[in-house]
């Protein structure tokens, strides 16, 4: 066989097709004489996984789930049985399928992931397949506009008593407000946070955090398993405060901005039955002793609420203290309705992974990195009059105790 071209396309660049629309692309093949073949066939596959091994001494316990979301294959060229004749050149196969509703969000974790591949076959009797496999992302949509609780905006208040090393230190009171409770990639949260120190040291540091919490889901390979479920955690945080912090001992202030949600999978992930994704907006001040620690969900979703009511016009007090970048004289507008502000698409925060399969051999082409990408929202190029926010970080390692 004289392969001279073979290669796998997407009718959509981004290669981001939403649940319940309908994938389609071409596959291109080139051959420099006829050569013999049983087949040219197009394979898709969706599926989710999940995996993690719990050690005890020197045994090792393993935990595992799968489920199938998509395994079609189809025909472009060719018949299943026997073999014939490719013509020489070039030739363009084109395929359309239909994704369902209910096709989870894509998501790639670190002890799971729910994948999407279309791959390309070569059919040959007696000899190696060529296959060449693309990945896709599909978004299976969250709509802000039908929760009820999204544009509830989030109150918490914490009164603490701080513990010296041998008696109390006095007190600390923490307040954090954002402005709602669902947020779309790109769309800015903002917060305020105020710190009444009533201690007997200055507070130097706060740590405003998002973190993306995973819950997987798997099945003990253990021969006297129970067959009931098991459940692991993972966390990612992210910080959304980036300012040089001073309270001193009996003084009030409140820190105000904004910051970016990330590209990140919608909260949930709908339609998955073994990965389950929940977001937090953490506050916590450390002290000598002892910590304060504010700790609420929200939601990530796919498309924004789209009437979001204008906030009155605020001006700072004269013991707030405001990050030069950031301006607080007027809280924002209500922002662009989903249909005045059309999304992109934007490759997700964590980065590519790798995603080679155990069974791709030598002669599959493939990503050997990939990365989901997820709507996002730039309201910077909209008639957007609040906080400029600032980019959300990945926390250091060092946060994780949070």
């Amino acid at each position: 066989m004289k392969l001279t071209h073979f290669s796998l396309t997407f009718d959509v660049q981004a290669r981001v097709f939403v649940a319940g629309d309908r994938i389609s692309g071409m596959v291109k093949v080139g051959f420099g004489k006829e050569t013999k073949m049983r087949c040219l066939m197009l394979c898709l596959e969706g599926k989710a996984k999940s995996y993690w091994d719990v050690k005890q001494g020197k045994s090792t316990t393993k935990y595992r789930a799968r489920e199938n979301y998509i395994n079609q294959n189809i025909l472009l060229w060719g018949g299943m049985e026997g073999s014939r004749l490719h013509p020489e050149g070039y030739a363009t196969y084109p395929f359309n399928f239909p994704l369902n509703s209910d096709t989870p969000s894509s998501y790639e974790g670190k002890r799971g992931y729910v994948r999407y591949t279309c791959s390309a076959i070569i059919d040959r009797p007696w000899k190696f397949n060529e296959i060449i496999k693309e990945p896709f992302t599909v978004i299976h949509h969250l709509d802000c506009s039908q929760l009820l609780s999204a544009l509830n905006p989030i109150y918490e208040h914490r009164n603490e008593t701080i513990e010296g090393c041998c008696c109390e230190d006095g007190s600390v009171e923490l307040d954090l407000s954002i402005n709602k409770t669902a947020f779309v990639p790109g769309e800015p949260l903002i917060y305020d946070v105020t710190i009444n120190n009533q201690s007997g040291n200055t507070i130097s540091e706060f740590y405003l955090m998002l973190r993306q919490v995973a819950t997987y889901t798997g099945y003990s390979d253990s021969f006297f398993s129970s067959g009931k479920p098991h459940y692991h955690t993972k966390q990612e945080n992210f910080s959304m405060f980036n300012q040089a912090v001073r309270v001193k001992k009996n003084s009030k202030q409140t820190y105000s901005g904004a910051s970016t949600i990330p590209s990140l999978p919608p909260s949930i992930l709908e339609g998955c039955n073994i990965i389950n994704l929940q977001y937090f907006i953490i506050l916590k001040i450390p002290s000598r002793w002892s910590s304060l620690k504010v700790e609420r969900e929200i939601i990530i979703g796919t498309k924004p609420a789209r009437a979001v009511q204008p906030c009155a016009p605020r001006i700072p007090t004269s013991n707030e203290v405001a990050p030069s970048q950031i301006e607080l004289s007027v809280f924002p507008s209500a922002p662009p309705s989903y249909d005045e502000l059309p999304p992109s698409y934007a490759e997700c925060v964590f980065g590519a992974v790798d995603i080679h399969d155990e069974d791709d051999g030598e002669h599959t082409t493939t990503h050997g990195n990939w990365a989901p990408a997820y709507t996002y929202y730039n309201w910077n190029q909209q008639n957007y009059s609040g906080p400029q926010p600032q980019p959300v970080r990945p926390a250091p390692p060092s946060y994780d105790e949070l």
